[in-house]
């Protein structure tokens, strides 16, 4: 039998409470939602969760001569093996916690060692992405 507060069911508290919280997430999320969908368009950035710890990252808008031209790069970011080392090439430990790897980019990057030297440095991952996007774009004029 549910315990009685104030008159009222416990059960039935509880019931309402939990309402209440998921209709407060689901504002939120509405919320957050418009406000990525927004940020994606002005900035051509796009970021999808392809597979667990992978992320797609999407430019467009890099190539004048083609704005719908797309460019992109796969980050990995999961948990190193116990002894930190990094399994891919092109890859970084930001601590012995976090891992960075980059699986592939389309179209290939030279300079992408560079790139995660400098994420390995100094740990921003922000800054790191708009790197990438700089040098996608400096990479369609290798010799300017």
């Amino acid at each position: 039998m549910p315990v009685l507060l104030f008159g009222h069911h416990i059960d039935n508290w509880q019931h309402a409470e939990r309402n209440n919280e998921e209709n407060t997430l689901r504002t939120h999320a509405a919320l957050v939602a418009a406000e990525l969908s927004a940020y994606q368009s002005w900035l051509h950035c796009y970021i999808d969760g392809i597979e667990t710890d992978k992320l797609l990252i999407r430019f467009s808008h890099v190539d004048e001569a083609n704005l719908d031209r797309e460019f992109s790069f796969v980050l990995d970011v999961s948990e190193p093996s116990y002894n930190g080392s990094c399994y891919s090439p092109y890859s970084c430990c930001q601590s012995s916690y976090l891992l960075y790897a980059v699986i592939t980019t389309t179209p290939p990057l030279p300079k992408l060692p560079i790139l995660l030297n400098a994420l390995k440095e100094t740990g921003n991952i922000y800054r790191f992405i708009k790197l990438m996007r700089i040098a996608f774009s400096e990479s369609l004029h290798p010799h300017s």
